[in-house]
């Protein structure tokens, strides 16, 4: 199996001179598959740039797929749709707006919509979780490795725990790596570690926590995951 790259395009977080940060996040997810860009940001200009200084082509680009209607994930992708062809299929879920729906049909992508339904394919070896309760509603995808299933989640407002319980329903095996925003930053403490001794007791092998998951839940599930931890941020690849 090709091995799969995750390039984070877009994040809080950013170490990296040149690339741009802000509340938000977009990772571009390569592999045998093709190139799936993940979310995009909350800031088209800076999404785009960011891609291009991290040598991504937007016309290389075989499908978005958009977790959820959230400004922070969904506000970029006019500025990456004005640097490309027009056609990409553009992954979202049924509680998406009327308005983000028709205009990403007018600027002439192929809308496809994900229900409560699993084991929707959206490239080989690429699929979403369909969608799950939240507020709001959210998708997640989850791509197939040689070591297991790797989650790409952007807020997780469905819980970690139904996440997980959802990805292993489908994939009956433990995940290699739950990359994304967690939702733990309004959390206590305790939440926090209930929470990451929840998702290491699930089979959760490697963690790569950022955006909404919150600095002092990252530092928690840095001390819990020690060498297992991958850091964060605008610029960061991640190879699987």
């Amino acid at each position: 199996m090709t091995p799969l790259t995750i390039t984070i395009t877009y994040d809080n977080y950013g170490s990296v001179p040149g690339l741009k940060y802000g509340w938000g996040f977009s990772c571009m997810v390569r592999g045998g598959f093709g190139q799936v860009l993940f979310d995009t940001g909350s800031d088209g200009t800076s999404l785009v740039d960011n891609m291009a200084m991290l040598d991504i082509h937007h016309g290389e680009v075989d499908a978005v797929f958009l977790s959820h209607d959230h400004w922070d994930h969904v506000d970029g992708i006019g500025g990456f749709l004005a640097g490309r062809a027009r056609g990409v299929p553009v992954h979202v879920t049924p509680s998406f707006s009327d308005g983000l729906r028709d205009r990403l049909r007018r600027d002439g992508c192929n809308v496809v919509e994900h229900g409560p339904a699993s084991e929707v394919e959206v490239l080989p070896g690429v699929f979403s979780t369909g969608e799950m309760e939240g507020t709001p509603r959210e998708h997640s995808m989850i791509v197939m490795t040689d070591d297991g299933p790797v989650v790409i989640v952007g807020c997780c407002h469905q819980g970690l725990r139904s996440l997980l319980q959802r990805v292993r329903d489908m994939r009956d095996d433990d995940i290699a790596l739950l990359v994304g925003g967690f939702h733990l930053f309004r959390d206590g403490d305790q939440e926090v570690e209930d929470n990451v001794r929840m998702v290491m007791d699930m089979g959760v092998r490697k963690v790569a926590p950022t955006h909404c998951t919150g600095r002092r839940a990252i530092r928690i599930f840095e001390e819990v995951y020690g060498d297992a931890f991958i850091p964060m941020g605008v610029g960061v690849v991640i190879e699987c």
